[in-house]
């Protein structure tokens, strides 16, 4: 079986930031893209200092498939478009691990609904939002609204199977 699906690598820079909280007393931001996958190893230290330290997160890989174009399309015609980077806290230093990346709205809100993934949205690349303009380009169809028609058993009862007045009026 062949898939039309496309592929990139990016590599992610990520930074540990003290806070002053009562409830915590750092946080983590992803806070670049590299082009292309990076040779380093994962969890890299870059530059450190009193309040912050930078690492190279890793690598993660950025998948574009034909039937997720309304959600690509969406993030790149919208106002700020984004690369969606999901990080998970683990006990291994530094203290997280990056689980990757991807360009589809619906896939970040996936792993935000979790509800323990940090999914951070960079601001795209201009190479990475071309790419992914000619991919929707090429592969995005319009495909039309479908609206469920009730059928008379529910038009009659209604929902939770109260009488429904206006029965009639949808016919």
């Amino acid at each position: 079986m062949t898939s039309n699906h496309e592929r990139r690598e990016v590599g992610v820079i990520a930074e540990w930031q003290a806070v002053e909280s009562a409830w915590a007393d750092h946080r983590w931001r992803v806070t670049g893209l590299l082009p292309g996958a990076a040779a380093a190893t994962p969890w890299t230290l870059l530059a450190e200092g009193p309040l912050l330290r930078r690492y190279f997160a890793g690598n993660a890989e950025l998948l574009l498939f034909p039937l997720e174009t309304d959600t690509l399309k969406h993030n790149i015609e919208g106002p700020q478009p984004a690369v969606y980077v999901f990080l998970r806290t683990t006990d291994a230093a530094p203290g997280m691990a990056l689980l990757g990346a991807t360009v589809c709205a619906g896939e970040a809100q996936a792993h935000v609904d979790t509800g323990s993934d940090l999914v951070e949205a960079v601001p795209m690349p201009p190479d990475i939002a071309a790419w992914v303009a000619d991919f929707v380009e090429r592969n995005h169809v319009d495909r039309p609204g479908y609206r469920r028609r009730r059928d008379r058993s529910e038009r009659a009862t209604g929902p939770r199977g109260a009488a429904d007045v206006n029965a009639d009026d949808d016919e």
